[in-house]
């Protein structure tokens, strides 16, 4: 028989992951064949499913058979973390919602069987990840966890979902089609090009909003000569995200003063200060500041907005909040679209 849908679901049984399952379930139809763990109770199931054993030896066997029923038209959803052993025929797309896989971090909180597992499927992730053509995630900061292991090669696509909407608002559905209309602000960034001046991750943030419509002015004070590298990373940018983001270049203190006086806020992400001068400059001449939350900040200013200054989505939060502009969070699609939304444009 040919099945429009095929998907892998061993070894989903509880938590979170059944949820999901389970939302996707009552979607599917008598085009759809599923794969699913045998200890997972099943009612009125209209779609075909094969019952698997939980072990490594059933996962290949079932695979095989997912193999054999494939054909150039079929979908095939795998719902389980790690990619199929086989290259699959149709469309093949993979979805990825434990984050342990993708690091070989600090695991000495887990006993030696569960090391065992976690090292094992974590090879098993790196070494059959060709036999997908595309990856869904459930939000970008997964998709920039899965581009740090892989790269920018692979098909990532942020494809959140749940089982309705209406558990997202206290109002009606769509009541987050209500933005606020916010205002243009202006930026000014005082500091040299050193790395923990984290240049880089306010350029990200400035790309973030781009990305969402909104682009308020960004000034730097980079040194054209001294931090050329870091210059060419904000003029490719600029260029290819349309970023409102100028370099004033080096200005001597005579100028500052006056500089400020043309911004409305101070954005200070630097990881790292002995004190942080400009956080007393802006102060002193009365401009807003939006800061890392860090000591050194505190000790010195108490600021409009603070962030995490690790993460460029947290800077653009607070950009949006100091500007009373909506995020726009990304917000999921209900388990109906999901299928749609996977395999649409690969």
């Amino acid at each position: 028989m040919s099945y429009k849908y095929l998907i892998q679901s061993n070894n989903i049984h509880s938590g979170g992951g059944e949820t999901l399952l389970n939302s996707l379930l009552q979607e599917l139809d008598e085009q759809s064949c599923v794969f699913i763990d045998e200890r997972k109770e099943l009612s009125d199931a209209v779609f075909h499913f094969e019952k698997v054993k939980p072990s490594l030896l059933n996962r290949f066997y079932s695979e095989y058979a997912m193999k054999k029923l494939s054909n150039k038209n079929t979908n095939n959803l795998i719902f389980t973390n790690l990619p199929p052993f086989f290259k699959l025929k149709g469309k093949t797309v993979l979805f990825i919602q434990n984050v342990k896989l993708l690091h070989f971090g600090n695991d000495k909180n887990y006993g030696v069987k569960v090391l065992c597992r976690l090292y094992l499927e974590r090879l098993w992730l790196r070494f059959f990840i060709r036999n997908v053509d595309r990856i869904i995630v459930q939000s970008t900061t997964v998709k920039s966890q899965v581009q740090l292991v892989f790269g920018n090669e692979l098909d990532i696509k942020v494809t959140p979902f749940a089982p309705s909407l209406s558990m997202f608002f206290r109002g009606k559905v769509g009541s987050y089609e209500n933005l606020k209309s916010g205002v243009l602000k202006k930026f000014l960034y005082v500091a040299s090009g050193e790395p923990h001046k984290n240049h880089k991750r306010l350029i990200e943030a400035w790309i973030i909003l781009a990305n969402k419509g909104i682009y308020p002015l960004l000034s730097l004070t980079l040194d054209i000569e001294k931090s050329k590298k870091l210059v060419e990373y904000l003029n490719d940018c600029t260029v290819k995200y349309k970023l409102n983001i100028k370099n004033l270049g080096w200005l001597p203190q005579s100028k500052i003063t006056a500089t400020y006086s043309e911004y409305d806020c101070l954005v200070y992400p630097s990881k790292m200060e002995s004190f942080g001068i400009p956080l007393i400059e802006a102060r002193t001449c009365s401009i807003d500041i939006i800061a890392s939350e860090l000591d050194y900040v505190r000790e010195l200013v108490d600021p409009e907005e603070t962030f995490n200054p690790d993460s460029a989505a947290s800077i653009a939060r607070a950009v949006c909040r100091y500007s009373s502009f909506d995020y726009q969070n990304t917000l999921p699609i209900e388990s109906k679209d999901l299928l749609n939304e996977a395999f649409s444009g690969i």
